[in-house]
């Protein structure tokens, strides 16, 4: 999950579908693309300064609390050497 936004952003959106093929069409195309939404057969909704969907079964807004980069130093030495090449991972 991309939680790149949340860096910028202090609420993030998750939500619950039934449809779950609709996940399928939301997971593979990129917005840029345009209109992934409406071929997933979802309603946007305004939410918040967000946007969740009306087929949503169940919606959660949650609120950024905290937030910490965590320090290579500290990990294991073969998951710091996973991540030598990558930036470091921040906890929420």
């Amino acid at each position: 999950m991309d939680m790149g936004d949340f860096e910028e952003r202090d609420y993030r959106v998750f939500e619950l579908f039934r449809k779950r093929w609709a996940l399928g069409i939301m997971g593979s195309r990129s917005g840029r693309d345009g209109g992934k939404a409406a071929a997933a057969g979802l309603t946007p909704v305004g939410l918040g300064g967000s946007v969740t969907f009306e087929e949503a079964s169940l919606t959660l807004v949650c609120r950024k609390v905290y937030q910490h980069r965590m320090s290579k130093d500290g990990m294991a030495p073969d998951i710091r050497d996973y991540y030598a090449s990558k930036p470091g991972k921040a906890l929420y």
